[in-house]
């Protein structure tokens, strides 16, 4: 220890000059033992130290000159490329990279459910398909005792989905923004997605748009050309806007539609030009019309025949037009929007009667049996009748689609393209039943009662409760062992 002191220069012998080695040396040589540091060559020592001299002087200069760091960078890269160089085999995009959260998002189907306590979740198709033979029916759709789904759809999980209000606004979510959960859980609260949702408010559709028809591509530059969307308000009003002003709201909301005092948006639907529109009254009431259909007038000041549309384009923050003549105890319950004449509407009424009627072209035909052989009346000629819904002038009072009794009225209808698609009915007491859409009576005239779902009478045949609303669940989503045998065919004839 004392001899390191001495090679420090922390001590010094008498008529010798003082050492000043390190720590590190001075330890390393007291390390060594003697006969070691006898057999030490100077020479080769001195050699050595005066090549670490040279390259520490290097180092520094190298360290001190960006040239020179650039040049050593350069023959580095020059001897690798000699070494290791072959053609490319990889493409770099010049374009900086860019990823958001969705390209991480698998693109599957998926069941959206929105209860009557504005709890919304998400699931994969595939939770809500049985397996086994003799199961004992679809579970999930319930998530808690009297909470029950007033919104079930299927969409894929990068569409878009769009939340329309009774008070006419609009919010836009993603439909994988939407929380997954499990067929028991509840999901989450609408209010925590939305956080802009007004309480006073109640979602009246939700429509899921095809990502294909929000995302512009080099190719395609608008893909919602073409694409509307319609909408009916309570008191009759009937708007038709551009998809193009709807596809990018978010969920902080917009103004879908201006109302008028009192009146409230009642069902919003996609369209193309070759729809046609029904709007449904509660007092079983019907006005068939096509917004794309050219319309003559003639022109007061010139006299000539000029065409008009029936129901032209609108902007976002617009009333639109009168679509249905009401009576002030009159209101619209809903909207069929859709091109295919063997699209059935199926009216439920608030004492559990409902019906279904072909859409059909709405022209006269002649009447045929059961062996489709043309029925002949007494005179010789062929009997006639409606092909489904009569077609009418926009505006007015309609025909009559279901024949109501006192103090009854339509409270739901629904678009059934699919008669094996079900329905949930829930009454004002909590009561609910599912049924097949096919085990809706079907009726060729319009102006009849249908049949009774759900009885909502006491033992003396006095209601005692009513329905409230219905929900729709698609046929793809239930198994066929979960229908009974006997009603699996029913339906497809028609």
């Amino acid at each position: 220890e004392n001899f390191e002191k001495v090679l420090r220069g922390e001590e010094k012998f008498k008529g010798v000059k003082k050492f000043s080695f390190s720590e590190p040396q001075s330890k390393a040589i007291a390390e060594r033992r003697l006969y070691q540091l006898s057999r030490l060559d100077v020479k080769k020592v001195e050699d050595e130290f005066d090549q670490l001299s040279e390259a520490i002087e290097d180092f520094e200069s190298i360290l001190a000159s960006r040239r020179k760091r650039l040049e050593l960078l350069m023959d580095e890269l020059r001897q690798m490329t000699e070494k290791h160089g072959d053609e490319r085999r990889t493409h770099i995009d010049p374009k900086p990279l860019s990823m958001d959260r969705e390209d991480l998002i698998e693109e599957r189907a998926i069941v959206i459910t929105l209860s009557e306590d504005n709890y919304i979740r998400h699931l994969p198709v595939d939770a809500f398909r049985l397996q086994n033979k003799g199961g004992k029916g679809l579970k999930g759709i319930t998530t808690k005792d009297e909470d029950f789904p007033k919104c079930i759809i299927t969409c894929f999980s990068k569409d878009r989905l769009l939340f329309f209000t009774d008070q006419g606004r609009v919010y836009g979510l993603k439909a994988w923004e939407t929380p997954q959960a499990s067929r028991q859980s509840r999901g989450s609260h609408f209010r925590n997605l939305l956080p802009d949702f007004r309480e006073d408010e109640r979602i009246v559709t939700i429509l899921t748009i095809s990502k294909d028809l929000v995302t512009p591509t080099e190719e395609v530059p608008e893909p919602w050309r073409d694409q509307f969307l319609m909408f009916a308000t309570e008191r009759g009003r009937i708007k038709k806007s551009e998809l193009k002003h709807y596809a990018k709201i978010n969920k902080n909301g917009k103004l879908g539609i201006k109302l008028a005092d009192g009146d409230m948006l009642v069902s919003v639907r996609s369209a193309i030009d070759d729809d046609d529109v029904v709007m449904i009254s509660n007092t079983g009431r019907a006005c068939r019309f096509r917004p794309s259909e050219l319309k003559p007038r003639r022109n007061t000041e010139t006299g000539e025949i000029e065409y008009y549309l029936t129901v032209r384009s609108q902007g976002r923050v617009t009333r639109g037009v009168a679509g249905m003549s009401l009576n002030d105890d009159e209101d619209v319950v809903g909207l069929i929007v859709t091109s295919n004449q063997d699209t059935h509407v199926v009216t439920i009424s608030k004492n559990g009667f409902a019906k279904r009627t072909r859409l059909g072209s709405g022209d006269m035909r002649e009447r045929r049996d059961a062996n489709d052989e043309i029925i002949y009346a007494e005179d010789g000629l062929p009997e006639t009748e409606r092909d489904g819904y009569r077609k009418t002038n926009r505006a007015s009072k309609g025909v009559k689609t279901m024949n109501l009794k006192d103090g009854d009225q339509i409270v739901r209808c629904h678009q059934m393209d699919d008669l094996q698609d079900q329905l949930f009915i829930l009454s004002a007491k909590g009561m609910m039943i599912r049924i097949i859409a096919a085990q809706a009576r079907h009726t060729a005239g319009r102006a009849t009662l249908g049949g009774r779902v759900m009885n909502l009478r006491d033992v003396n045949k006095k209601y005692i409760d009513e329905v409230i609303f219905s929900a729709r669940l698609p046929a793809d989503l239930v198994d066929e062992d979960d229908i009974p045998a006997h009603l699996q065919e029913l339906g497809e004839e028609e």
